[in-house]
């Protein structure tokens, strides 16, 4: 626990309150994300935010020949599968995922809707240094 009579970055307040291994809210509260979870996405409504990613994404490989995607708090995975799923077939089955989670209830929820589709992170540098 903090002290309360020292004072601390708003840095380290969100970090507490959210991935603290025992208190966090994303570690340990969170009940879901969309419509009958804690809160609701763009992602979770529509398919459009994944079509317009998969369409920049695939640009994008195509101009760096980089196949690595990363995606950083991705909540149940839809917008991960969506994008993967929006994909050109040439594309789709060279693409890696990378996903930077830190909440144990969501990573099982993406485990079970991308399966072996993804690498899971805990943190940006990870997902970074496995990129090269």
């Amino acid at each position: 626990m903090f002290d309360v009579h020292s004072p601390i970055s708003f840095e380290q307040f969100m970090a507490k309150a959210l991935h603290d291994p025992e208190a966090g809210y994303y570690a340990r509260r969170i009940s879901g994300v969309g419509r009958t979870g804690d809160f609701t996405t763009a992602p979770m409504l529509s398919d459009a935010p994944a079509r317009a990613i998969a369409a920049w994404a695939a640009r994008a490989m195509r101009e760096s020949g980089c196949r690595n995607l990363i995606e950083i708090g991705p909540g149940e995975g839809r917008l991960a599968a969506g994008v993967l799923k929006n994909l050109p077939w040439h594309l789709r089955w060279k693409t890696r995922l990378h996903l930077v989670e830190t909440s144990v209830p969501l990573a099982e929820r993406q485990r079970k809707l991308l399966g072996n589709r993804a690498t899971w992170h805990r943190g940006m540098i990870d997902a970074l240094a496995a990129c090269g």
